[in-house]
């Protein structure tokens, strides 16, 4: 049975949330009192989630795009993003982690999440990623768990939990070369398999504040 949420209304909002977490105790994403806050995620084909990108600095929309999972194997999530119209193979290792999409490949994967999320864990990895047009990016990640939240996005109000990876990069491309920092928080929700909230920030070569958006949940559906 598919599960479907919408922003419609906060009263359909307020009475679908309260459906669905009735229901979701037979989902395997619920979090849980010990120190695992939650496994990782049974996602299907059929899922599918619908984000907006907002600017950080004046609140303006840079656009709307939805992704549906197309393929589950036992490695990876491929997924199919519509951006404006236009179909983007996405590939994803169970965890969430991406490997591959249009021009750009990370070997082993671009390193933003791990499951089972464990209270107060952290993490790091090495990652590089190639672009088609010669570009090279070498990336050094460090994951850390900072607890759970309650927090309202357009879809609705989730219990999620909260992580955040800080990298620091190094560019090689046929401009020049350099380095920089990216931080990425994370909202994660057990209800959605998937977060709900995500701040991106980073910096130039120089180390000047660059590029600094969000993404928000707009909508949802679990098979």
């Amino acid at each position: 049975m598919r599960t479907k949420f919408r922003a419609l209304s906060t009263f359909c909002i307020i009475i679908a949330s309260m459906c669905f977490w009735a229901s979701s105790q037979a989902f395997s994403g619920q979090i849980q009192d010990n120190n695992v806050l939650v496994e990782r995620p049974d996602v299907k084909e059929g899922d599918t989630y619908t984000y907006t990108r907002i600017s950080n600095r004046n609140g303006k929309i840079l656009g709307t795009f939805t992704q549906r999972v197309v393929r589950v194997t036992h490695e990876h999530i491929i997924v199919e993003m519509m951006v404006g119209g236009t179909p983007v193979r996405q590939t994803y290792t169970r965890d969430w982690n991406l490997v591959e999409t249009k021009d750009v490949k990370f070997t082993p994967y671009r390193h933003e999440h791990k499951f089972p999320i464990v209270k107060n864990d952290s993490w790091s990895g090495k990652s590089k990623q190639k672009n088609d047009n010669g570009n090279d990016f070498y990336y050094e990640s460090t994951g850390i768990v900072e607890g759970t939240e309650k927090v309202r996005v357009p879809a609705g109000t989730f219990t999620a939990i909260k992580t955040r990876v800080d990298t620091t990069y190094e560019a090689y491309t046929a401009n020049g070369s350099g380095r920089g920092t990216i931080t990425r928080t994370f909202w994660y929700a057990p209800r959605v398999n998937r977060f709900i909230k995500f701040v991106y920030e980073d910096t130039n070569w120089r180390g000047l504040p660059f590029r600094s958006f969000r993404w928000e949940l707009v909508a949802f559906e679990r098979e």
